[in-house]
Order: structure tokens, then sequence, then C-alpha cells
């Protein structure tokens, strides 16, 4: 009798340490990272660039952020500085990107951000369309269609009107153009006052 029940001690330890090493090894398993993929690395490559610049946009001089264009000689940076001052836009927040298209050195794909103002609590979400070009291993925006070929520019064209659909189309891009309008109707008066302003010095100028 004592025999049998030291079999059976003997046998539940055993059962016992192969759930605990079967159990190790699923952890194990679940932490192992898989590789990433090529479409993976672009999508960090693309994020890390446009994210870099959405956060220099505010602190960094015009010298600085002209360097992410392919044209920097057309670059109208100062511009895009001016309507921030008057608008008193403190932060621009990358959120991330979608429905990303490359074909060679080109890709486009859609942007999202959030805008955040000195005297307004919630921050003015907003998409844009880009169009990145690589040039020596590292990406560019593109902001000067005379450097892409006839059939990079063909492309180009056509990517521009499929992500105009999607904004169109896809829900989340949807939410956040109503989030967007939502924010100008409740800041209708300042923003049309920051709109005029901005106008006038512009006509100014010209």
């Amino acid at each position: 009798m004592k025999n049998i029940w030291g079999k059976c001690i003997l046998i539940s330890l055993i059962i016992i340490t192969i759930f605990i090493l079967g159990g190790c090894d699923n952890k194990k398993v679940i932490s192992e990272k898989a590789p990433k993929t090529t479409a993976q690395k672009y999508d960090d490559a693309f994020e890390g660039f446009i994210k870099n610049y959405y956060n220099s946009e505010i602190s960094s001089d015009e010298n600085y952020l002209k360097q992410f264009f392919i044209n920097p000689n057309v670059a109208d940076i100062q511009l895009v500085k001016k309507k921030f001052l008057i608008f008193n836009i403190e932060k621009i927040n990358f959120q991330g990107v979608y429905n990303i298209k490359k074909s060679g050195r080109i890709a486009v794909m859609v942007s999202t951000f959030d805008a955040l103002f000195k005297n307004i609590n919630n921050p003015r979400p907003d998409v844009e369309i880009l169009v990145l070009i690589n040039k020596n291993k590292s990406w560019y925006f593109l902001n000067d269609d005379e450097v892409l070929k006839p059939d990079e520019a063909e492309w180009v064209n056509e990517q521009r009107k499929i992500e105009s659909k999607f904004i169109v189309t896809d829900k989340k891009m949807q939410n956040i153009l109503q989030t967007n309008q939502k924010f100008d109707e409740d800041n209708r008066t300042y923003m049309e006052a920051c709109q005029q302003k901005f106008l006038q010095q512009q006509s100014s100028t010209n």
C-alpha cells in the first residue's frame, strides 16, 4: 500500500514538473519577438521620420526644418511658422500613419496629428496626405514634383487620389475629421480672428 501511494506521489510530481516546464516554454515562446518584415521596417522608418519633423516643427528653426524636404530651396517654412505664431499653436503631436503605399523610392501615406493651442484645452486633430522620397538611403518630404520621373509622377498622382478616397471612406479618418470640425465650431470666433489676421499679414507682405 505504501508503495502504491509512493508511486502516485511520484507520478503527480512528474506531471506537475511537466506542466511547470511547459508553461515556462510557452512564456519563452511568447516573449520571443518575431523578426520584423521589410514592410514593418519601412513603417517604422516612416513613422520615425514624420514624428521627428512634427516634434521639431515648433521649436526648431527654418534651416533645420528645410533639411526634411527633397528640395529645401522651395520649402516655405517661414509661412508655416507665421501661421503657428498667429494661431498660438504650441505643439504638433504625431499620431500615426495609415494606408502606406510604396513603389521604388516613393511612398505615399495618410498621416494624423494633433495641434495644441496655447489658449484652448482640447487639441485639434487633423489628417494630411504625405509623399516621401528616398535619396541616398534617407527619406525626405516630396515638395517638388520636378524631381520625379514621368512614371513616378503618374503613380504619385494616382496614389494621391486613392489616399483622398481613403480619408473619405475610412471610419477612423472620418472620426478625426468630425472632431476637427467640432473643434473649429466650438472655437469659431477665435479661429476666424486668427485666420483673418493671417490673411491680412499675407496680403501686406505680397
